[in-house]
């Protein structure tokens, strides 16, 4: 499987109406009872936002942690479902197509994916994958849950919130006598959601550190959230960007940065996923149909944004 690619001048869309056609969503979308895209009535928008409506039927988040997502009591048919997130580009890893980005973005979320990512990027530079000017680790003030105190506890024993967790990966798999350079604004002990934090340390690469404030006092900050910090942090028009995160991740997130970083810079994004057997976690069948709600609402967004500019 080859890497997620937007460049620039291309048309954001393009990805979006090849999804919507593939058989193996189709099949999903009827599995629960629902009407594929292609057979619902009007334009991409309205095709959309008909089937992020169904997509509720898959959500077993309500709004809460991923580490919350409630075993499905339905007899889900398993390896139907698994093969169709197969086919949906959810099981595997792309391949970075390499040479010099001008930022490599590894993404935050909980402990298990933030160290795999992390291990993987630093990985695919020692074997001369990849070189980037800036190597970003994009999170935020969010404290750290009770399942992923046993996983952070082996690399950053004190650590409590996102932010800090990542700051410990950085220095391990990155080390470097450097010091950090650390700004925060707002009150991250007493109002976790509306801090936010930027660091920075010198080398090649050069680190950046970032915590992001929420857009919404409801929620903790979302990937869009650090994706936002980061573009007004640094130069991005023209850039070559490569995201790293986690296989399952990747359609979604990817989505949300061409919409966020790529379209309005018209830099090139590239999203790769660490491989599935480098995980530290298990997706089921349950957590494959959760991410792919993730994805409808990212190309809904991207839609709408790319619609209401024309």
């Amino acid at each position: 499987m080859v890497a997620l690619v937007h460049r620039a001048g291309q048309d954001p869309l393009a990805e979006v109406r090849d999804w919507l056609t593939r058989p193996a969503l189709h099949e999903l979308v009827e599995m629960f009872g629902g009407r594929p895209p292609a057979e619902c009535q009007g334009g991409l928008l309205e095709r959309l936002t008909a089937l992020e409506a169904f997509s509720e039927v898959w959500d077993r988040r309500k709004g809460g942690s991923r580490l919350t997502i409630a075993q499905d009591d339905r007899t889900l048919p398993v390896d139907r479902i698994l093969f169709c997130a197969q086919q949906l580009g959810m099981t595997e890893s792309g391949a970075v197509t390499g040479g010099h980005y001008d930022y490599a973005l590894v993404l935050g979320g909980l402990s298990t994916g933030c160290r795999s990512r992390t291990e993987y990027a630093a990985n695919l530079l020692a074997q001369g994958a990849f070189t980037a000017s800036d190597i970003c680790f994009l999170g935020s003030f969010r404290a750290l849950m009770d399942g992923e105190f046993a996983n952070a506890r082996e690399f950053a024993p004190n650590t409590t919130t996102e932010v800090a967790m990542l700051r410990a990966l950085a220095d391990a798999e990155f080390p470097s006598a450097s010091p950090w350079q650390i700004t925060v604004d707002g009150r991250p002990e007493e109002d976790p959601r509306h801090a936010q934090l930027r660091g920075e340390r010198p080398g090649m690469p050069r680190l950046r550190l970032y915590a992001a404030h929420s857009s919404d006092p409801g929620r903790n900050a979302n990937t869009a959230d650090t994706y936002r910090q980061f573009a007004r942090d640094v130069r991005l028009d023209g850039a070559r960007v490569l995201l790293v995160t986690t296989h399952i991740y990747a359609p979604y997130q990817h989505l949300d940065a061409v919409r966020i970083l790529g379209v309005p810079y018209r830099s090139e994004i590239e999203t790769i996923g660490t491989p599935p057997h480098l995980s530290r976690r298990d997706f089921d069948a349950t957590w494959y149909l959760q991410e792919l709600r993730s994805i409808i609402r990212a190309a809904l967004a991207l839609v709408t944004e790319c619609e209401a500019k024309e």
